[in-house]
C-alpha cells in the first residue's frame, strides 16, 4: 500500500504543472532561471563541503579496520566501468522520456558488456566491449519533472481553455493527500518491522555501529554546516534580512524533510 501511494505521488508531480500553469510564462521563466541558479550554487557548495569534511575526518579509515560482509556492498561491475560521458548521455535520455507512464516505473541506464569473439581464421579469441542502453527499474524523476514543466507552461499559455485540466490536477492532489494521510497513521508500524528485520540480519551490531559511526557523524556534520551556515549566508547575501526569522516559517517543512529523509 505504501508503494502504491508512493507511485501515485510520483505521478502526481504533475502538481508542478499547477504552479507553472497559474504563473505568467515570463514570470515562470524567471523563477525557473533563479531556481536553477540557486540549485547549481548550493549543489557545488555542498560538494565542496563534503570533500573537505571527508578529507579532514577520513571516516573510511576507521571502517576499513572492521570486516564487513562483501555481499552487503556488492555492486554491478559492468555499471562501474561505464564512462562519465555515457552517464551524462543517460541524463539527457532520461530528461526527454519516450513514454511518460514508463518514466514512472523505469529509467534508462547504459551498461558495459564484454563479448568474447572467436576468430576462426586466426584461431584467436578477442574480447570486445559493447555498451548497451536498456531500461532498469526505478522512477525517472528527471523525465517526469521535465514533462511536467513543459505541460504546466503550456496550460498557462492556454488561458481559460486550460482551466478544466488545471482543476483536474487540483482535485487529484486532494485525493492523493487524503490517501497519504491514511497511510501515514499505520506506516510507523510497517517501517518498524522492516528496520527490525534488517537489524536481526546483522551478526555484530556493536562492531558495525563503530565502523559506520564516523560516516554518520560526517554526514550529520555536513548537513548541519550546510543548513545553519551555508544557506543562511546565501539568504543574507541576497536579501540582507535575518535568515533565522525566515527559517521559523519553514519549521514544518524542515521537520517534514528530516522525518521523511527527503
Amino acid at each position: 500500500m505504501i508503494n502504491a501511494i508512493y507511485f501515485y505521488l510520483i505521478q502526481n508531480c504533475f502538481l508542478l504543472t499547477i504552479g507553472l500553469a497559474v504563473l505568467d510564462p515570463k514570470s515562470s521563466g524567471k523563477l525557473g532561471l533563479y531556481a536553477l541558479t540557486y540549485y547549481f550554487c548550493t549543489t557545488v557548495l555542498a560538494a565542496i563541503l563534503g570533500i573537505i569534511l571527508v578529507s579532514v575526518i577520513r571516516p573510511g579509515e576507521r571502517a576499513n579496520r572492521v570486516e564487513v560482509r562483501a555481499e552487503a556492498f556488492s555492486s554491478d561491475p559492468a555499471a562501474d566501468q561505464v564512462t562519465t560521458l555515457d552517464a551524462i548521455f543517460d541524463l539527457f535520455r532520461n530528461m526527454f522520456a519516450e513514454n511518460i507512464i514508463q518514466a514512472g516505473l523505469e529509467q534508462i541506464k547504459t551498461t558495459r558488456e564484454n563479448l568474447v569473439v572467436h576468430n576462426n581464421a586466426t584461431n584467436m579469441t578477442v574480447t570486445k566491449v559493447k555498451f548497451i542502453t536498456r531500461y532498469v527499474a526505478g522512477t525517472n524523476f528527471l523525465g517526469l519533472i521535465t514533462f511536467c514543466c513543459a505541460f504546466g507552461i503550456t496550460i498557462g499559455t492556454m488561458g481559460k481553455r486550460g482551466e478544466p485540466m488545471l482543476h483536474f490536477f487540483l482535485i487529484l492532489n486532494e485525493i492523493v493527500m487524503k490517501l497519504i494521510k491514511l497511510v501515514m497513521w499505520y506506516s510507523p508500524f510497517g517501517i518498524m518491522f522492516l528496520v527490525a528485520g534488517k537489524i536481526l540480519e546483522i551478526e555484530d551490531l556493536l562492531q558495525l555501529a563503530q565502523s559506520l559511526g564516523m560516516y554518520a557523524f560526517t554526514v550529520l556534520l555536513g548537513l548541519t554546516i550546510h543548513a545553519l551556515i551555508t544557506l543562511p549566508l546565501i539568504f543574507y547575501g541576497v536579501t540582507r534580512q535575518n535568515p533565522f526569522k525566515f527559517y521559523e516559517g519553514m519549521l514544518q517543512a524542515w521537520l517534514t524533510g528530516i522525518g521523511t529523509g527527503s
